[in-house]
This record gives C-alpha cells, sequence and structure tokens, in this order.
C-alpha cells in the first residue's frame, strides 16, 4: 500500500478561500433571519450543497497537486468571485437577477473543471480519474449556462427550474468523485490529515462568519432587544467549537472509503444545522418578544438537533462509540422536543428552544468529561 504524500497544513490561500466561501453561507443565514420557512430552508440547503460540491471538488484539486501553480490560484479566484455572484442573485427576489446566478455556478464549475485539468498537464499519475473529473465539471457548467436561458422565478417562471438545474449540476460533478474515484484515491494519493484539517477550518470560518448577522442586526441599536439570547448565542456556538474540535475532528476520517464517503456528507447536515442553529437564536437576539412575527416565532428545534445529530453519525462512522452514544442521546431528546414543538400550533412556546439549549450546552460538557477519562485511562 502506498503511504499518503504529506502536505503542509491549510495555506493562507487556503484560509482565504474558505472565508469567502463562509461568507456565502452568511448569506443564507440572513435569508432565513429575514424569511424563516421551509422554502427558505430548502433552497438554503441547495445552495449549500452546490457551494459544499465546488468545495470540496477544489479542496480534493489542490490537495492532490497542491494547487500552488499561477493557474490554479487564478481559477480559484475567479471561481471564488462566481459563487459570492451565484448566492447573491439565486434565491433572493431583490439584487442580481436570477440568470446571473446560473451564470456564475457554470463559470465556478468550469474552474473546477480547469484545477483538475491543470493537474492532467502537471503530473503523469492518476490521468484518467482527472480528466473525467475535468469533463464532468465542464458539463455541469454548460447545464448552469442553459439553466440561465430557462424561465427563472424573477422572469416570471418556477423556481422548480433553478432548483432542478443546480441540483442536476451537482449530481454530475458529485457522483463519479464520491462514488467512483474517492475509492481508488482513498489509500494511496490521499492526504487525511489534510482533509481532515480543511474540514475543520470549514467548520469554524462557518461557525465564525455566521455571527456577522448578529453584529448586522444590533448596529445601531441603544439596547439589547434580548439579553438573555444574546448570552446563548455565544453560548452555543462555544459549545458547537468546542464539541467538534473534541469529538469529531479529533477522531478524524472513517478507515474506509465508504464511510468517508458518508463522513463527508454527512457534514452538509451539519453545517445546515449551524447556519440555522445560529439564525434561530441571532432572531430571537435581536428581536423582543413583543415584535416577533408568526413566522420568526415558529422556530423548533430541529436546527440544533441537525447538529448533535449530525455530530452522532460522524462519531458512528469513525467508530467512536462513546462519542456517538453520548451524542446519539442528546440528539435523541432534541428531536423529542422538536416533535412537541411542531405539534404545539402556539408559536409562543420558547420553552422548547430553551431546553434544547441546555441539552447541547450539556452534550458538550458530557463530551468533554469523556474526553478527560480516556486521556487519563490512556496516560
Amino acid at each position: 500500500m502506498a503511504i499518503p504524500m504529506r502536505i503542509p497544513k491549510p495555506s493562507w490561500f487556503e484560509l482565504f478561500y474558505d472565508l469567502v466561501i463562509a461568507a456565502t453561507l452568511g448569506v443564507g443565514t440572513a435569508s432565513m433571519i429575514a424569511e424563516p420557512t421551509w422554502t427558505t430552508i430548502g433552497w438554503v440547503f441547495e445552495m449549500l450543497v452546490a457551494v459544499f460540491s465546488i468545495w470540496l471538488m477544489t479542496t480534493l484539486a489542490g490537495v492532490l497537486d497542491h494547487g500552488r501553480t499561477a493557474i490554479a490560484r487564478g481559477l480559484v479566484l475567479i471561481q471564488m468571485a462566481s459563487i459570492v455572484i451565484a448566492t447573491l442573485a439565486l434565491g433572493s427576489d431583490e439584487g442580481l437577477p436570477d440568470w446571473w446566478g446560473m451564470v456564475a455556478f457554470g463559470v465556478a464549475y468550469l474552474c473546477v473543471g480547469g484545477l483538475f485539468f491543470v493537474r492532467v498537464e502537471a503530473t503523469k499519475t492518476d490521468q484518467h480519474e482527472s480528466r473525467f473529473i475535468s469533463l464532468a465539471a465542464l458539463v455541469a457548467g454548460l447545464i448552469g449556462f442553459v439553466g440561465a436561458m430557462l424561465p427563472l422565478p424573477d422572469e416570471g417562471g418556477s423556481g422548480t427550474y433553478a432548483g432542478v438545474i443546480v441540483g442536476v449540476s451537482v449530481l454530475v460533478v458529485m457522483v463519479p468523485v464520491l462514488w467512483g474515484f474517492l475509492p481508488r484515491w482513498f489509500a494511496t494519493v490521499l492526504d487525511h490529515e489534510h482533509i481532515e484539517e480543511r474540514i475543520g477550518a470549514l467548520f469554524i470560518v462557518v461557525l465564525g462568519e455566521s455571527f456577522i448577522g448578529l453584529v448586522t442586526k444590533l448596529e445601531g441599536k441603544s439596547y439589547l432587544p434580548a439579553p438573555s439570547y444574546f448570552v446563548i448565542v455565544f453560548l452555543v456556538a462555544y459549545a458547537f467549537w468546542r464539541t467538534y474540535f473534541t469529538s469529531v475532528e479529533p477522531v478524524g476520517l472513517p478507515h474506509t472509503a465508504r464511510r468517508a464517503r458518508l463522513w463527508l456528507l454527512g457534514h452538509l447536515f451539519v453545517l445546515l444545522g449551524v447556519v440555522s442553529s445560529v439564525a434561530m437564536l441571532v432572531t430571537r437576539a435581536t428581536t423582543g418578544a413583543e415584535s416577533l412575527t408568526p413566522g420568526q416565532n415558529s422556530w423548533t428545534p430541529l436546527p440544533l438537533f441537525a447538529v448533535v445529530g449530525g455530530m452522532a453519525f460522524l462519531c458512528f462512522l469513525a467508530e467512536s462509540r462513546t462519542y456517538a452514544a453520548i451524542h446519539g442521546v442528546a440528539a435523541a431528546a432534541l428531536l423529542a422536543l422538536a416533535v412537541v414543538a411542531l405539534g404545539n400550533f402556539d408559536p409562543t412556546n420558547n420553552w422548547t428552544i430553551g431546553i434544547a439549549v441546555v441539552i447541547v450546552i450539556a452534550d458538550s460538557v458530557a463530551i468533554s468529561l469523556a474526553c478527560r477519562r480516556m486521556t487519563r485511562q490512556e496516560a
């Protein structure tokens, strides 16, 4: 078995790239704060899947050839600008036209194809796989261009067109990579530690970027509308950070390609949960109880469940039974609270969210205690 080549820790350029990706997800947070509906959450999730697919493909390209050529960095810069335009245009009733978003997504996928084409030219290994991925990304980009010619929502068309186009583009590039080539790369050219570090960096910048909504909403106010929720935002964010980097990140990628594939996809639900949870708590922290609209007051513990349940799934895949069990108990309690909240037609029942926050913090404490106990046993 070939030993994976060691690659330096995430570079400053990679962290800059992650910040831009996280900023686009901040647009999703703002959308959910402004209009917290199932439709909004569904659209934000689809945008998250699309952006994550581009991020993952770019990360793999960087891991495989270090991404150190001027051409590769230029393609990444073009891609970052395209992603920002796409997220600002698609799903918004105001601002840039939807066809701009489709074209921008197409350009972003073309940049991914260019990164793998550069790899083909720069190395003599894995050329077949890189060529195929480059071709798949080209097709995904062309699909985006076709979508720009369809009647989109801001032109009176159905939002289904845009959703289908984005979904098909994602499948065209993700299926061949995760189900075709990941098993071939897993034990050879893929550096596991670098992937783990990149995922961890993305998690922390997404968590931090989400706070922009809190700062923006509070700017200009002479008082804190809900001081208790202001404190809760920071406590929950700290709990998320502490829990992830205690239970998920240290364990790392699972030992098989099949589980690693699910591990990567599982992060989608964790990230969606983080974005949704921050949107929910920021809404409460920046709007007085008397000023909440029915939509703003209809949040449930489901976002918190997505984070904790997602972490339970990631720990299970990595065969970390203790951590998976602790997260599993907390996730079950959060899901039960969400069911109660969904079944209660009174939108003012804030007690379910309050108890859910306590469960999230208790889960973080339990994980920390379990980590200390295992550390003492190993010593």
